[in-house]
């Protein structure tokens, strides 16, 4: 069975496309994390909600295996809104810099590249 992997932000204002800050401290405000989904698909187009889906990430300590997922996202399509599933993956970010995060399910990688600059002062 091949597979796609498709990136997405689940949660509104918590996924790509923001400013984001390195804080080793903890998480201060939104810019010190995203929120990222994988939405996986067979070879028939079909989300598939019950394989192993693997996040590598720049920080290896927050890398994660997922055996099967419930979680819901609603996409939009041309016919309207339908829920699918979605692996979820929360990332901190503890250092100022480039983090490439890769979604992995059998042999079929996808990955971000996000920049990530200095925590503000208080």
């Amino acid at each position: 069975m091949n597979y796609t992997i498709e990136i997405v932000s689940p949660i509104m204002g918590k996924g790509l496309g923001r400013v984001y800050r390195a804080n080793n401290n903890g998480i201060e405000t939104e810019e010190n994390y995203v929120e990222l989904g994988a939405i996986v698909r067979d070879d028939n187009n079909n989300v598939v909600n019950n394989v192993v889906v693997s996040v590598d990430a720049t920080d290896p300590n927050q890398n994660k295996t997922m055996t099967g997922t419930g979680n819901i996202y609603p996409v939009r399509t041309a016919k309207g809104k339908i829920k699918t599933y979605y692996y979820p993956f929360h990332y901190q970010f503890r250092k100022k810099g480039k983090h490439k995060i890769t979604f992995s399910v059998g042999n079929v990688q996808e990955e971000v590249q996000i920049t990530v600059g200095e925590n503000k002062p208080k």
